[in-house]
This record gives C-alpha cells, sequence and structure tokens, in this order.
C-alpha cells in the first residue's frame, strides 16, 4: 500500500497545492480546514482574509481591513435596527401604561401591544436582526482564526508579538496569583461598554434585563481574555468602528417620529343592503363570434 503523508502546519496554500496537484481541489476544505457549524462563512471569510494579506503583507492589517469591510457591509442592517429600538423607545410610555392598564390579563396586554405594533408599523423583531446575522460571522471568525496556522509568531502594532497566542505585556502578582496583564482584551471591553451605552436599549427591558446589558462587556472580557490576540483585536475593531458608525448616523440619520398608519380594510363589505348589486355587477359572458353577450338572469 502506497501513502502520501504530510507532516506540518495548516497552511491553507500548502495543501492547497497539494489537492491540486491530485487532481481534489476541495479536498483540505472538507477534512481538514474544518470550521464547523458556519464553514460556509468561514470559506468567506478566509479568501477576503488572504486577500488582504496579499495586498499589505501584515495579518494584523488584513484582520483590521476584513473587519471594516464586514462591519460596512452590515451597516444599513444596524442602521434599520437602531431606527427601530429607537421607535419602540418612543412606544415604551404607551407599552408601559398599558401593562399598567391591564396589569391582571397578561394576554389582554400581548394582544394590545401586537395591535399597536401594527398600528404604528414598528417591528419588535427588528432590533433583533443584526445580531442574528453577526452570530454566524463572530464564530466562523473564531473558528478562522483558530485554525489560521498563519498568524503563529506574526507580530502587529508594537507590543503585539504573536497573533495567535494572547497579548500579555507583563505579570501581576496579587495575593499569591500570576495575573497576566493582555491590554487588548481590556479595551475590547472598555469599547464594549462605550458601544452599549451609544446603542439604544429594547423598550421592552426593564431594570434588571438593563443591568445585564450593562455587565455584557465584563462577561466577554472574562471569557474572551485569554484568547488569541487576532480574535481580541477583531473584537476591538468592531466596536470602535461601530461607536464610529453611531456617530455618523446621528448626524444624517433624522430621529423618527411615532406616526399610525393607516390600516386599509380589503374585505370585501357583506350585507350591504343592495342584494341584487353584486349579481348586477357581475361581468357578462360574451358569446363566441361577436354576437353580443350572454346575461345571466336570477331565477325567481
Amino acid at each position: 500500500m502506497d501513502y502520501r503523508i504530510y507532516i506540518g502546519a495548516k497552511i491553507f496554500h500548502d495543501l492547497k497545492k497539494i489537492d491540486v496537484a491530485e487532481g481534489q481541489p476541495n479536498r483540505q476544505m472538507q477534512y481538514v480546514m474544518f470550521y464547523g457549524w458556519f464553514t460556509f462563512v468561514s470559506r468567506g471569510l478566509v479568501f477576503l482574509l488572504r486577500w488582504f494579506h496579499d495586498l499589505t503583507g501584515n495579518w494584523g492589517v488584513a484582520i483590521v481591513l476584513l473587519t471594516i469591510t464586514v462591519r460596512s457591509l452590515l451597516w444599513p442592517v444596524q442602521a434599520r435596527s437602531n431606527a427601530t429600538m429607537k421607535r419602540m423607545g418612543l412606544l415604551a410610555p404607551k407599552i408601559k401604561e398599558l401593562q399598567e392598564k391591564h396589569k391582571d390579563d397578561p394576554q389582554k396586554v400581548n394582544t394590545e401591544m401586537m395591535r399597536m405594533y401594527r398600528e404604528y408599523g414598528v417591528n419588535p423583531l427588528g432590533g433583533c436582526l443584526p445580531l442574528l446575522v453577526q452570530i454566524p460571522i463572530f464564530f466562523g471568525f473564531y473558528s478562522v482564526l483558530r485554525y489560521a496556522a498563519e498568524l503563529r509568531g506574526q507580530p502587529f502594532f508594537g507590543w503585539i508579538q504573536d497573533l495567535s497566542l494572547p497579548d500579555t505585556v507583563t505579570t501581576l502578582h496579587l495575593l499569591g496569583y500570576h495575573l497576566p496583564l493582555n491590554p487588548l482584551p481590556l479595551l475590547m471591553g472598555l469599547t464594549m461598554f462605550l458601544q452599549m451605552k451609544l446603542t439604544p436599549q429594547p423598550a421592552s427591558a426593564d431594570k434588571t434585563q438593563q443591568r445585564i446589558f450593562m455587565l455584557m462587556p465584563f462577561m466577554f472580557l472574562f471569557f474572551c481574555y485569554s484568547f488569541a490576540s487576532a480574535l481580541a483585536l477583531y473584537w476591538t475593531v468592531q466596536n470602535i468602528y461601530s461607536i464610529f458608525q453611531a456617530q455618523v448616523s446621528r448626524l444624517w440619520q433624522k430621529d423618527p417620529v411615532l406616526e399610525k398608519k393607516a390600516v386599509i380594510d380589503v374585505k370585501p363589505a357583506s350585507g350591504s343592503g343592495q342584494p341584487g348589486k353584486d349579481k348586477k355587477d357581475k361581468a357578462s359572458i360574451p358569446r363566441l363570434g361577436g354576437g353580443g353577450s350572454k346575461s345571466r338572469k336570477p331565477k325567481a
């Protein structure tokens, strides 16, 4: 039995050359460079990431450009979501009044809220759309950075010596514990906190939910503190660019106005008091050959 064995890192281009030479160009994408559930997203991000690297020659700059590109493509969706959140914020006093009025009847409250959303043309799910779009991109990009062996030993921006490792600059000794100091995750948490402050909150969120929203940056900081600096770089640039988008949107996007939309009833009216009108308005059946039309007479 003959074997061809490759021993080395998962370098995308090297594996691609082997597959092309053996007539199986998609083998490594299916069996070697496997990115999980969001493989279809990861493949597109890999293509863009390598294209930006070939253009600039630096993996850190490629990550920054890829992040800005993705956020720019999602800008219209994010702007629409922010407008929806602002309109829901204008509805908040009416919803609160409705909840106090029917506090003993939750079903009545939900029915009236849905009616109010239809009257004012507000989609309560519109604010969640960007989050649903960003989740596959985040996990897909996380998988790309996790399996990208090209990032090993690649420096970026001064203190970052290896994009595949945390950007530890020193180790703090506190109460017998050794705590690594990673500036990039700290910057990520700070920018995420500022982004949450500038993002309109859902109208239905109570004080407990608002506290949870405000604690999310610290939760992400805790979970991502020891991640690769490439992922922290992506998240930090995304937060900074989102803050920039929010400020630009404030300049050109008008504040929403809460107005009721006209509801047109297209159902045919029944029992209009003219029993013979419906039969009279029916189109006559034309005779073949141009011999006039044959009218239908109601039976006595």
